[in-house]
């Protein structure tokens, strides 16, 4: 009786049946498939054997875009995970009528978000069609898929579902979360991209859903340039709440355009209320423009200490000879020097700190501010700059700095967490004064990350609207922590709807 090849297989050591695996792959030995598929169900190989014919089949179906295509569409039951494995790795269209085919055979919902997923590459009438009636399909999985596959198909004719599917998101029994296909439309619309996409999702911009509030912001940041023009429409005509998180969007995007965005709204008179303003300012932040570094220098005169942050925080990142020298003008002057001298120790600027500590006329404004560093980061900070910039006057404000920061606070640990550096620089500051020890983080993901390190607080001080993870988002998981039900959390923001409060006591403020 011939022994079989599955048979004589069995009887290989396992290094040998790795060898024979590889060379049978190597040669694309699309006889052998069966047996191959047959292995990968065999309880009695080891691990790396079983992985190894899995590969095997794949690799075999995969050199074969024509016959892949076939057994996507008519092959044997069990074949057909290892044809859809096999199509993520293929590019020949001939495979896209199989695709089609498959997904309408499979029974198993992951199979058909498989066939959808690889069929969207080839693009085409059939793969645009297909996506849309899964849009409609009850599976979230395949319906997610599918709603990613419109977006990267751009397809206008998805748009007024897609908007649906974020309206939705602003019912108040939907509120407090985000569902997958919902953060999946937002993502949709903005790679569709179109005026009718970009006007929506502007509007949305202060959606009333937190989670899909931060979406929106980072799909517009997105798409960069073509969203400023639905950005300063918000700006001209939105309220307090809605030109705040327009021009944070604007920030994000960081372009030229978005800067003269920017700057038009205060020229016009748009940023009218100090949030708005404090916002502009933190949006010129770095931005490739003239016009922004000229309307950040206006900003100095502003009395507003929550702007100065602002306004200063920005100018750090361009410290060249102009902004020195406009900054020791401003010191010179008496109380808005004071102002100016401790914007700049309160928001750690450290490169403009050490440049202007050289000037006598503006050295004690800036020592007086240096008394009183808002905390032991930012004033080992600046002590280091002082201590580079290597004069002796520069190296006793270092040691008195250090002094400070050796000395920390009393009262005991206070995390903050918050996206706009000038709203974290003030938190310090009074925090700091009050006796407080302070963790700053430049978001809801970092303060959990810190959080969730295990390390002691007092007291969580949190935005709630913030990329990446939102203040409703970090106080949940803190409340649902070993001993966070007990913290202290304060909530900040500039939002003025009673659904916010709602939303904030929700999740346990």
């Amino acid at each position: 009786m011939t022994q079989s090849w599955t048979e004589w297989f069995r009887g290989l050591s396992w290094i040998e049946q790795i060898q024979e695996l590889d060379r049978v792959e190597q040669a694309r030995e699309a006889d052998r498939v069966p047996d191959l598929v047959a292995l990968c169900h065999d309880p009695a190989l080891s691990g790396p054997v079983e992985r190894a014919a899995h590969e095997a089949v794949v690799a075999i179906l995969a050199a074969d875009p024509a016959r892949l295509g076939r057994e996507l569409a008519t092959g044997e039951e069990n074949l057909l995970p290892f044809c859809l494995l096999a199509a993520t790795r293929v590019r020949d269209p001939v495979i896209a009528p199989g695709l089609v085919a498959a997904y309408r055979r499979a029974e198993d919902p992951r199979d058909q978000a498989a066939a959808l997923s690889s069929l969207v590459k080839f693009g085409g009438d059939d793969a645009v069609g297909l996506c849309r009636e899964a849009l409609f399909h009850p599976d979230p999985i395949v319906k997610a898929v599918a709603i990613e596959a419109v977006g990267r198909l751009g397809d206008a004719q998805s748009v007024a579902l897609l908007q649906d599917l974020v309206r939705r998101a602003a019912e108040e029994d939907n509120l407090g979360v985000c569902t997958l296909d919902t953060a999946q439309a937002v993502e949709a619309l903005g790679r569709i991209g179109s005026p009718e996409c970009l006007g929506f999702l502007a509007a949305n911009v202060h959606h009333p859903n937190p989670m899909v509030r931060r979406l929106v912001q980072e799909a517009l940041a997105g798409c960069g340039d073509e969203a400023v023009p639905h950005l300063a429409a918000v700006m001209e005509r939105g309220d307090t709440d809605e030109r705040i998180l327009a021009a944070n969007a604007l920030g994000l995007i960081g372009t030229r355009a978005a800067a003269d965005a920017l700057v038009d709204a205060l020229d016009r008179g748009l940023a009218n209320h100090p949030n708005v303003k404090a916002a502009v300012y933190e949006g010129l932040a770095g931005a490739p423009s003239l016009k922004a570094l000229v309307c950040l220098l206006d900003g100095l005169a502003d009395p507003d200490p929550v702007i100065l942050l602002a306004v200063v925080s920005a100018l750090e990142r361009n410290p060249t000879d102009v902004v020195a020298a406009k900054l020791g003008e401003a010191l010179a002057v008496p109380e808005q020097g004071d102002r100016v001298a401790g914007a700049l120790v309160a928001s750690g600027c450290k490169a403009l700190v050490a440049r202007l500590y050289a000037d006598a006329r503006v050295r004690g404004a800036l020592d007086r501010a240096l008394a009183e560093p808002p905390s032991p980061e930012i004033a080992n900070a600046l002590a280091e700059a002082l201590e580079e910039a290597g004069t002796p006057e520069a190296a006793e404000a270092a040691a008195r700095l250090r002094r400070v920061a050796d000395a920390g606070g009393g009262k005991g640990r206070v995390v903050v967490a918050d996206d706009a550096r000038s709203m974290r620089f003030f938190y310090e500051s009074v925090l700091r004064r009050a006796g407080w020890d302070v963790v700053a983080c430049e978001d809801g993901r970092a303060a959990w990350e810190w959080i969730s390190a295990g390390n002691p607080f007092d007291l969580l001080v949190t935005d709630l609207n913030m990329p990446r993870m939102d203040g409703v988002e970090l106080v949940t998981r803190l409340r649902e922590s070993e001993g966070g039900g007990a913290v202290p959390v304060i909530m900040v923001t500039t939002e003025s709807e009673a659904s916010q409060l709602g939303l904030a006591r929700s999740a346990g403020v």
